[in-house]
């Protein structure tokens, strides 16, 4: 019986420490998820320069309205793919055209900016639009407003495929702030068999939109060639920056090239190219090595 007592303070006490241990490891593990953990990051040799961007406007859903009626009346239904698909005699309205092609859905504004494009103080109505079914079609528009009424300054067509459309549409200063430019990345395609992403930057010059730089970002081509497969496949990657400390933005592409025939790769090349503004022409152009 003795030994059974002098047994139990010794269990009280041994159950004490373990107690307080495990109290201190909760405390110090607590304490130590609480401190900050920083990573070091590795930053990328080259980064793109930040640009000024311009941002959509906010347009009145009743302006809108007007705006998708005008484009629609001065391209949508004039292009001639549409116009072999209606009967000649018949004048379509926007929402018959809907109701036609695409169950409501078959025609968009992508985009509307507002924006002095020339300089003249006056603003410019920039607008991405968008027809996504077969044929898929896209365009840029410039529109001049005055007193509720619109006036088509100019337009071009970018896309016309079984698939495509726009991705992304920014006005940007490049090269600089002389020169707003509307910078459109879209792509296009048809069937599995061709695939394109391309980038296109127009400015608006003598009040006519002008392609002053065109380059694709992704590619993708298969041909059938006898029995065999032949693909070729491209990622390119572009990066808006003053290079040479001219003042002027540059684009730099770099990306890889890929040919296939069947499943074997048979050519790898790496890919780096520099366009630099050529002020004389407003373009840019490839730089000579």
């Amino acid at each position: 019986m003795n030994n059974k007592k002098g047994i139990i303070p010794i269990i009280i006490i041994l159950t004490v420490i373990i107690l307080f241990l495990g109290g201190l490891l909760i405390f110090q593990y607590m304490r130590m998820s609480k401190k900050e953990v920083k990573i070091t990051e590795e930053k990328p040799i080259l980064k793109e320069q930040p640009i000024l961007k311009e941002k959509p406007v906010s347009i009145q859903q009743n302006e809108e309205e007007k705006l998708k009626d005008f484009v629609f009346e001065q391209l949508v239904i004039q292009d001639s793919v549409f116009k072999l698909s209606v009967e000649p005699k018949i004048i379509m309205s926007r929402e018959e055209f809907e109701r036609e092609f695409g169950e409501g859905k078959a025609y968009s504004l992508f985009e509307i900016f507002r924006k002095d494009l020339d300089n003249d103080g006056v603003d410019e109505i920039i607008i991405g639009a968008e027809v996504p079914v077969v044929p898929s079609l896209s365009w840029i528009v410039v529109i001049r407003e005055n007193n509720g009424n619109y006036l088509l300054l100019d337009w071009k067509k970018l896309s016309e495929g079984d698939y495509g459309g726009i991705r992304e549409m920014k006005i940007k200063n490049i090269p600089n702030d002389k020169y707003p430019a509307i910078v459109v990345e879209w792509y296009t395609g048809g069937g599995i068999a061709v695939f394109y992403e391309t980038t296109s930057i127009f400015h608006f010059i003598n009040k006519q939109l002008k392609l002053t730089f065109e380059e694709n970002r992704s590619v993708f081509e298969q041909n059938m060639v006898g029995r065999e497969t032949e693909i070729k496949k491209n990622e390119y990657h572009l990066i808006f920056r003053d290079y040479d400390g001219d003042g002027n933005i540059d684009i730099f592409q770099e990306g890889i090239e890929t040919e296939r025939k069947n499943d074997e790769i048979i050519k790898v090349s790496d890919v780096y190219r520099l366009y630099k503004w050529d002020e004389s022409q407003k373009v840019f152009k490839l730089a000579e090595d």
